[in-house]
């Protein structure tokens, strides 16, 4: 039994007059007048006019009908209301019984009949009882989706524009009385109750199916005649707001700044505990305000890199890489990240890949020498427990930190790491340094001019240009220059330049070109054009007969040099023009050689390869080949491995 049952009736009878009045409070919270009157359905020959009020006291059973009547519109129809509020005191189920057993009872309509239905009813009724003209004139302002202006309405109706302004005056204030109060109001009222603030057709409708049914007279369905015809609530792209869209969009903005944390961001589930929409609704609509849903979170203005960075740490609580962001956000490019993640200040580098937000205290990773340093501070470290932190801590490979730890400021002694002592000088010889060649009696750099190039940027340059120079760390020299003073630096960040772009224009040497960069052994500062770099060649581009007069050019024969079909030569001369050496220098040394013949072309283009590498013209292969790889100059050590090794 339910403890209920044991109430006595007056008490009951006092709870129903409670619950029925905290019922009209909820659908009338802004309406603090006396004499607003309960949302009961209306009696079929009130529904055209104001409801009229009983003067007679309720007693038990009145009252039980009344809050049936009022819930059956909440839920659609006294079925649902029998299924949700089954577990009810006696008197309520004896009330019920009572309803739907009397043919004659003025409320058994009340409660048979879906409340959305009765609406549509009224307003076909409304319709039905003005003239034809009239007809006409709201059918075409509010009816079948037409939506006409005054004007075209005039014309269609014979009227001018302002007499088509008073008819309509005198009918919208007739129908606002008549659905002010009775079953459009309660309608309106029970959709609030489903759907406050926001709410969707889609979800009103499956409640009431009778919003979709097209009205007679007005040929549009019942929903959008509640649209047009009250302002109480306004229809906008599928959703259904108390008192419009813009508001709405206000309040539920509000709303998410109170929840969401310092990065805008709260858990999907603390917005759906308090919504009566659908999950997918629910994210669609706060889309509508400018939020987004991920990963079962709800982010606020997500519209900066910055904000989406901090979101997504903040939701995973841990690091993450850019490309995992990336995911999570639905990027496709993670690189579009990355200047907000160095740049904003509440986000930090916890390793080589990976971003944290700073709040966490985790340490910064800035760099492999900081960290190095870090650790050496003005003592020493030991090289095994510095490869054991950076590796496991900060995702740096091994070979990074033996490489750090033994070149710049600091110096390695029997797995040792401590600072070096003095002016710190470059490590890296020129001839060590990929890029840097001997070519007419000194080092120059070859290089491909780049976009950083032409727009007069800075550019980095190897190394071993320090070493070239006699720079310390630190510091930087200035080298006369058809353009005045050229700068160049050396520090933590490395080897570089200032700007080249004046001396680019004025050599005529546009982006994607090769350059010689020569540095003049430090007195003079130049550039000039480079051989282009030509694609590789391969044996059957090569004809086996020389040219005849008047055939196409073999381009194998610019500047002199004639190939045979040996791959070995081809291969030769491959390798040479990646290093710069042009046709010209290749056809000079193999006239000092004594002639063109295929064994001449390989001397000759070995010999230049060794003198630019920094070695002599005889020195042995496995010379070069040595050589290759200490520069780290992988093409070319694939070039010279296919024909020696």
């Amino acid at each position: 039994m339910n403890d209920n049952d044991n109430l006595s009736d007056e008490t009951c009878i006092g709870q129903l007059r409670h619950a029925s009045s905290r019922l009209g409070d909820t659908f009338y919270g802004e309406d603090d007048s006396n004499d607003t009157p309960s949302l009961l359905f209306s009696p079929d020959n009130e529904a055209f006019g104001r409801q009229e009020q009983s003067d007679q006291p309720a007693d038990e059973l009145h009252l039980a009908r009344d809050v049936l009547s009022y819930l059956s519109a909440m839920e659609g129809s006294i079925r649902r209301v029998v299924e949700r509020y089954g577990d009810v005191p006696e008197y309520i189920n004896y009330a019920v019984d009572k309803v739907l057993s009397s043919a004659t009872t003025s409320h058994s309509w009340a409660i048979g009949i879906p409340p959305a239905e009765r609406a549509a009813r009224l307003l076909e009724t409304i319709f039905v009882q003005f003239s034809e003209r009239e007809q006409e004139i709201l059918y075409r302002r509010y009816g079948g989706g037409h939506e006409e202006t005054l004007e075209s309405i005039g014309h269609a109706v014979g009227l001018t524009r302002e007499r088509v302004r008073q008819i309509l005056s005198t009918l919208d204030s007739t129908i606002n009385t008549s659905i002010s109060r009775g079953p459009v109001a309660n309608l309106l009222a029970a959709m609030r109750y489903h759907a406050y603030p926001v709410g969707t057709v889609e979800e009103l409708s499956q409640k009431y199916p009778e919003l979709e049914r097209t009205l007679s007279g007005w040929k549009a369905p019942l929903w959008k005649m509640l649209n047009v015809l009250d302002d109480r609530c306004v229809v906008e792209r599928g959703w259904v707001c108390f008192p419009n869209f813009r508001d709405c969009q206000k309040k539920t903005t509000e709303l998410l700044d109170d929840m969401t944390d310092t990065y805008g961001v709260v858990p999907f589930e603390e917005i759906q505990r308090i919504s009566h929409m659908t999950e997918n609704n629910l994210a669609k609509w706060l889309e509508c305000c400018g939020a987004t849903v991920i990963s079962e979170h709800v982010v606020t203005n997500p519209t900066s890199a910055a904000r989406r960075i901090q979101a997504a740490l903040d939701i995973a609580g841990h690091p993450l890489s850019l490309d995992q962001i990336a995911q999570m956000w639905g990027i496709s490019q993670a690189r579009s990240l990355a200047n907000a993640a160095y740049s904003e200040d509440s986000i930090i580098r916890s390793s080589k890949n990976k971003y944290a937000l700073r709040e966490w205290g985790l340490e910064e990773f800035i760099s492999i020498r900081d960290f190095i340093g870090s650790r050496v501070g003005d003592e020493s470290a030991d090289l095994d427990d510095l490869i054991s932190e950076g590796t496991t801590k900060f995702g740096v490979s091994a070979s990074s930190i033996r490489s750090y730890a033994s070149s710049g400021e600091f110096r390695l002694d029997d797995g040792i790491v401590s600072r070096r002592n003095g002016d710190i000088e470059p490590y890296r010889q020129p001839e060590d340094s990929r890029g840097l060649y001997w070519r007419n009696g000194r080092w120059q750099y070859l290089v491909t001019v780049n976009h950083d190039h032409m727009r007069g940027s800075g550019t980095g340059v190897p190394a071993g240009v320090a070493r070239l120079l006699g720079l310390c760390m630190g510091q930087a020299r200035l080298i006369p220059s058809d353009d005045g003073d050229q700068s160049v630096t050396w520090n933590t960040t490395g080897t570089t330049t200032g700007s080249i772009r004046r001396l680019l224009l004025a050599q005529g040497i546009a982006e994607g070109e090769r350059m010689w960069m020569d540095f003049g052994n430090g007195t003079y500062f130049r550039i000039e054009p480079a051989a282009p770099r030509a694609p590789f060649l391969l044996e059957h581009d090569v004809s086996s007969a020389r040219e005849e007069p008047g055939d196409t050019p073999n381009p194998l024969h610019t500047g002199g040099v004639g190939l045979g079909p040996g791959a070995r030569s081809i291969s030769m001369v491959n390798l040479a023009n990646y290093m710069g050496i042009s046709h010209d220098e290749i056809a000079q040394r193999i006239s000092d050689l004594g002639g063109e013949t295929g064994n001449t072309i390989d001397k000759a283009c070995e010999s230049l390869v060794a003198q630019y590498l920094g070695l002599t013209p005889d020195a042995p292969r496995r010379r070069i080949v040595a050589r290759l790889r200490h520069r780290h100059d992988k093409d070319a050590i694939a070039m010279v491995e296919e024909l020696w090794l």
